[in-house]
């Protein structure tokens, strides 16, 4: 099992190293990517103080623009609609 992860990990760090040789500019994130780590950062610090509602509003404007993302799956648009919803309750 061990030489079986060390072959994958191996593998996966030449295919890595090759692809970014290839095209040294990484891709640019996707509008959903970009925003959803943008909803976690504000989560996390929001997390730290949840008495802060000023925080709790960044929470709330992040998840807003992951909504707004063209081509995010219906149910990942309810969960954060939902965490818009209840956020600062």
């Amino acid at each position: 099992m061990k030489k079986l992860f060390m072959s994958v990990t191996i593998v996966a760090t030449m295919f890595a190293c090759s692809k970014s040789k290839e095209d040294p500019t990484p891709a640019p994130l996707s509008c959903y990517e970009r925003t959803t780590k943008d909803y976690l950062t504000a989560y996390e610090i929001f997390a730290q103080d949840p008495t802060n509602l000023s925080k709790c509003r960044d929470v709330v404007n992040a998840a807003r623009k992951v909504i707004e993302c063209p081509g995010i799956p219906a149910e990942e648009r309810k969960q954060f609609e939902e965490a818009v919803k209840n956020a600062c309750q």
